[in-house]
């Protein structure tokens, strides 16, 4: 089967890149703004848009570059985290080539993966016959999609599938009706 297969459900956020028409000319190339953390699948990851292009993107355009890294892998249970991302600016009219999609193994906190070549300059700022392609308040609004798949160090492996038992008192229990110490999810 495919790696990509195992993968969560796309989870979908919006992130805000405040006053991006007068904000992006401070900027150079490599330089990046981090927008958000994003809770996902039980992970943090972090958002961070280039508005003129990351080291990687086109010299022969601006474009604006966009990735994530996912800062959970700090810590000794997680050996690595697949991931299939989704990248769209939201804005009306929406930009006809749809979402940039990408995928990625994160193997440590500093592994940033996304889209060097997200969206040319010219077309955030030229879109809709020279009507800039942010919402009205300057703002760019960016979505970003997120499945994932944990894999875990073998000596934790046991620990992903662990469940607490169930320390309701029977006071507790007996308002729960028919849920019962087995079913009950509080």
């Amino acid at each position: 089967t495919n790696a990509l297969d195992t993968l969560s459900d796309y989870q979908y956020f919006s992130c805000y890149f405040g006053n991006f028409e007068d904000g992006a000319d401070h900027y150079h190339r490599g330089e990046y703004q981090f927008l958000d953390n994003i809770s996902c699948d039980g992970l943090t990851w972090k958002l961070f848009v280039y508005p003129c292009g990351s080291d990687l993107s086109s010299r022969h355009e601006q474009f604006l570059s966009v990735g994530v890294c996912c800062t959970a892998l700090g810590n000794n249970r997680i050996k690595h985290v697949l991931a299939q991302l989704s990248f769209r600016v939201l804005g009306d009219p929406p930009i006809a080539s749809g979402p940039y999609v990408t995928a990625g193994l994160f193997q440590s906190s500093t592994t940033i993966v996304g889209a060097d070549n997200f969206i040319p300059l010219s077309v955030l700022f030229g879109w809709n016959g020279g009507v800039p392609y942010t919402q009205r308040n300057g703002n760019l609004a960016i979505q970003v999609g997120i499945r994932s798949s944990i894999e875990f160090n073998d000596e934790f492996d046991s620990l992903a599938s662990w469940t607490p038992p169930n320390t309701l008192s029977s006071d507790m229990m007996s308002m729960l009706g028919e849920a019962g110490a087995e079913t009950a999810d509080v």
